[in-house]
């Protein structure tokens, strides 16, 4: 693991203290500065409360 995966797992298990699936609205430009200057890619399913309620499924 490098030290940008380092950041953003600590980011997201230190803030969101996830279990299985996140819903939170910390997600509103929670990793702009990791996304704007180092990470070249990333996947990851993230939505916020409302966007959680209005459609609440996952794309596989």
């Amino acid at each position: 693991m490098g030290p940008v995966e380092t950041t953003i797992r600590a980011k997201l298990t230190q803030t969101l203290k996830p279990e299985v699936l996140v819903v939170s609205p910390q997600f509103e430009g929670f990793l702009l500065a990791e996304l704007s200057s180092c990470i070249h890619a990333l996947a990851i399913q993230a939505k916020t409360p409302p966007q959680w309620k209005s459609n609440p499924s996952l794309q596989e």
